[in-house]
């Protein structure tokens, strides 16, 4: 595909992509409004056409990614920049203009936002991390490994398959840097 990063095509994928992507938001909203006024028909149509569009944003990604979804590792480097942007400049920013604006309460949700924006991005870190080789084992060849959701430490082999503090099986295990 010579020429293809330089495309109008491959700007339209990416514009159909957030297009898509927005609209599934919207009706995954829509549908859950709907439900709580009451209307599952409507609810029902806006889940439905909310999974169509998702499907659809499926569609352009892998087409905008050159016919190919990206490998994981490459997903938590792209989301970790995404997550740092909004964490440190952008929502900040937006809190400090709507603040200027006399907007106190929509500069605080800023705020607060961009903090949780810092946690998924202290997340992908860890993410990062528990896939990462280039944490050496001690030296009686175990790994010092921490819970995702409480933090608790353990020291074995092998990744850990549930966390036996918080007893939560849906948790990573992360190996900590000595």
């Amino acid at each position: 595909m010579d020429g293809f990063n330089n495309s109008e095509t491959k700007k339209n994928l990416r514009h159909a992509f957030i297009e898509e992507a927005v609209t599934y938001t919207k009706y995954r909203i829509f549908a859950q409004l709907a439900k709580q006024q009451g209307e599952e028909a409507v609810s029902r149509f806006f889940q439905q056409a909310a999974d169509n569009e998702k499907e659809h944003a499926k569609i352009w990604m892998k087409w905008f990614c050159e016919g190919k979804y990206p490998e994981v590792g490459k997903t938590i480097e792209h989301s970790l920049s995404i997550e740092k942007e909004e964490g440190s400049v952008q929502y900040p920013e937006f809190a400090r203009i709507a603040r200027e604006e006399g907007y106190e309460h929509i500069a605080e949700l800023f705020r607060l936002i961009s903090d949780i924006e810092k946690e998924h991005e202290n997340t992908l870190k860890k993410l990062a991390l528990s896939r990462s080789n280039t944490v050496d084992p001690n030296s009686d060849g175990t790994f010092d490994w921490e819970c995702s959701v409480c933090g608790c430490a353990l020291r074995q082999t092998e990744r850990p398959d549930f966390c036996p503090v918080c007893e939560n099986e849906d948790v990573f295990f992360f190996k900590r840097p000595r």
